[in-house]
């Protein structure tokens, strides 16, 4: 009896040591651990995947990587997904991407590996030490951040060109439909008056005349009624 009580409390005594051990361990950040989950689970290995020891991981088309394996893991686009790798200490195997020659199609692969050796296949107990940092950020992703900026901000310039041109053109539609209007209407004022009658206006000389037989009728009518008082 006193064996099988020491078994079970060595039993216990384990299980209650491996629970304060997982209550010390803090859980990695949630990039890392996708990272190593879709390494793990992922079933497109022609796309991305671990190398043979298991110590680096290689993206075998940036392309294919882009549009089939990233949006599944990650809402971000590949330079935000560089990014994150080298806040979290990755480092690429080659300067630049490879570019291979495979059915007529330029396909570029890219390798990634730990700076400290913690990210290694089938190690999740690793996880937990690496640590996001944003000293030491890299050169060549910084410009290549920035040159995405750089266009999207061309691409808006454009477009701002593009609609101001469009209004100006509406603008000047405008402008010649005012003073096609414009001249119609002047054109329409003067048809009429040249339809309307003309006003009578008596000559100054007929209404000289007309006073000077009213002058005359009464000199005589005057003279006349003095001959008969006479």
């Amino acid at each position: 009896m006193e064996r099988k009580r020491t078994f079970y409390n060595r039993v216990e005594d384990s299980d209650h040591s491996k629970k304060e051990i997982n209550k010390r361990l803090k859980p990695a950040s949630i990039f890392i651990t996708k990272l190593h989950h879709m390494l793990e689970h992922d079933d497109d290995s022609p796309v991305v995947s671990w190398s043979a020891d298991g110590t680096f991981f290689t993206i075998h088309s940036i392309q294919s990587f882009c549009k089939r394996t990233l949006p599944k893991y990650f809402a971000s686009n590949f330079t935000s997904f560089k990014r994150q790798l080298n806040y979290y200490g990755f480092q690429k195997l080659n300067d630049e991407p490879v570019t291979s020659k495979k059915r007529s199609s330029a396909i570029q692969t890219v390798s990634y590996r730990h700076c400290e050796m913690l990210f290694l296949r089938g190690r999740v107990d690793l996880l937990q030490n690496i640590k996001r940092t944003t000293a030491g950020t890299d050169p060549k992703v910084e410009a290549e951040e920035m040159k995405g900026k750089i266009v999207k901000l061309e691409n808006q310039v454009t477009d701002l060109q593009s609609e101001l041109h469009e209004m100006k053109m509406q603008m000047e539609n405008l402008q010649r439909l005012v003073m096609a209007s414009n001249k119609n209407s002047r054109m329409n004022n003067i048809e009429q008056s040249s339809l309307d009658p003309s006003p009578v206006h008596n000559p100054p000389y007929q209404v000289q005349n007309g006073e000077n037989s009213l002058n005359e009728a009464l000199r005589r009518d005057l003279s006349d009624s003095s001959v008969e008082n006479w």
